[in-house]
């Protein structure tokens, strides 16, 4: 057999026993199926929005979902451990009357499990609390390098298929697009003082595409409403120049990926990194103008463009 053959076997075979497993799913990601489907809610009762609160340091589940008053007490230890921090913090927040704990369920020993004082916001929500499942997880790893994201994503570091709950969201309505939207669908909001490695997981895509990853946006002490004004950029004209300026770069990398006068990019996920079509289309496409001959191609530039691009400059 000669070498040449022998390698498009090879890769034809490889191709079919890794690759197609993949994409072999014709049907949406996140599809009810159908050989399930009496087990499948009411419309009418499913879950329409998703909120997962991660606490990084500081609060324990002593203090939130997971209050048993008698577990610690002869030690100090749960949610006896710093008595005297506690009622300061409920009185600051203004719930020093409220009782520390809310009834939830019954545990393992039968003893009464209650949504502790820092879960207040959560314990006067109705609609929430019918609704509220509570799964306890522990694991043995000691790094919060290695115990973050595992108690993010549900695995181990290393394993190819780690992805946050957002990107799940994210997919599964990027394989049912919304006509006109150009926002995402999953967001993480964190903090700038935590390390990013340890909280990446909640926006690691796994085997998911690109196009699965949430947006992350850095708050600590400013609103998410003070971002969305994006003072920093300056006013509404210098704003609208921004987003000018950005949807032209964003242009001529997409122009780079047309392939023979076509109108659409090569690759389909490209087109969905423009957030500001009028602002692109305004811009005059870069063209390539070729004959048969690979040496005699030549890009031609607008005059347009290069203006564009020297006002960008400075």
């Amino acid at each position: 057999m000669k070498r040449r053959h022998f390698l498009k076997a090879t890769a034809g075979g490889a191709a079919a026993g890794v690759l197609l497993p993949r994409f072999a799913h014709s049907a949406p990601f996140g599809e009810f199926p159908s050989s399930a489907s009496s087990l499948l809610l009411p419309s009418n009762v499913r879950a329409q929005r998703v909120l997962e609160i991660f606490l990084y340091g500081g609060l324990s589940p002593w203090e939130t979902l997971y209050y048993v008053d008698e577990y610690g007490t002869a030690a100090g230890e749960q949610f006896h451990t710093f008595p005297g921090d506690i009622t300061a913090s409920k009185t600051a927040c203004g719930t020093g009357a409220s009782p520390n704990g809310l009834d939830f369920g019954l545990d393992a020993l039968g003893k009464m499990v209650q949504l502790g004082p820092f879960a207040m916001p959560l314990r006067g929500r109705s609609d929430l609390m019918d609704r509220t499942r509570l799964l306890v997880h522990r694991h043995d790893l000691e790094p919060h390098e290695a115990a973050i994201p595992h108690a993010l994503s549900g695995k181990l570091i290393g394993n190819p298929t780690l992805a946050g709950l957002g990107a799940h969201i994210q997919r599964y309505h990027v394989d049912r697009p919304e006509a006109g939207r150009a926002s995402p669908y999953g967001y993480l909001f964190a903090s700038a003082s935590i390390p990013g490695d340890n909280v990446n997981a909640a926006i690691a895509t796994g085997l998911h595409p690109g196009a699965a990853r949430p947006l992350r946006i850095r708050v600590d002490n400013t609103s998410l409403f003070t971002l969305l004004a994006r003072g920093n950029v300056g006013g509404a004209a210098q704003r609208a120049q921004y987003d000018a300026t950005l949807a032209a770069y964003t242009q001529r990398y997409a122009n780079g990926l047309k392939y023979g006068g076509a109108a659409d990019v090569s690759a389909p996920t490209a087109s969905r990194i423009s957030s500001s079509p009028p602002a692109a289309s305004r811009i005059p496409t870069r063209s390539r103008r070729c004959s048969t001959s690979r040496s005699s191609c030549r890009r031609t530039t607008p005059s347009a463009w290069t203006a564009l691009r020297k006002t960008s400059r400075r």
